[in-house]
């Protein structure tokens, strides 16, 4: 599925198989089951990679907050991006599905 990658290792697991690899510079971990079926995949990449839409949405949404990092996750044909935001006093992750819906998820204090 996936070709030009780099640091590929699978696992077998009782149901499924797990790849981790590199590609294009995204670490990325994909779940097939027995028959070869993709059946999730999560990717951590730089915010600046974002959909176009994505990316507008949450500056637009949070305009005082710098993007730091995604975690895309994949699962049922869903996409959700957990997206790493900072200020000068907290860490944030929110998530973002396909349609731009934002929910902070967590928020944590810088020491």
């Amino acid at each position: 599925t996936f070709t030009s990658v780099q640091e590929v290792r699978w696992e077998e697991f009782p149901s499924y198989f797990a790849v981790s690899f590199v590609s294009g510079g995204i670490r990325a971990k994909v779940n097939y089951d027995k028959e070869g079926n993709m059946m999730s995949s999560i990717r951590y990449y730089a915010p600046q990679l974002l959909p176009l839409f994505i990316m507008n949405k949450v500056t637009k949404e949070f305009p005082k907050k710098k993007l730091f990092g995604v975690t895309e996750v994949t699962h049922n044909n869903l996409i959700a991006y957990y997206i790493k935001l900072e200020d000068n006093t907290h860490w944030y992750t929110i998530k973002v599905d396909a349609d731009g819906n934002c929910e902070q998820t967590e928020k944590y204090k810088k020491v």
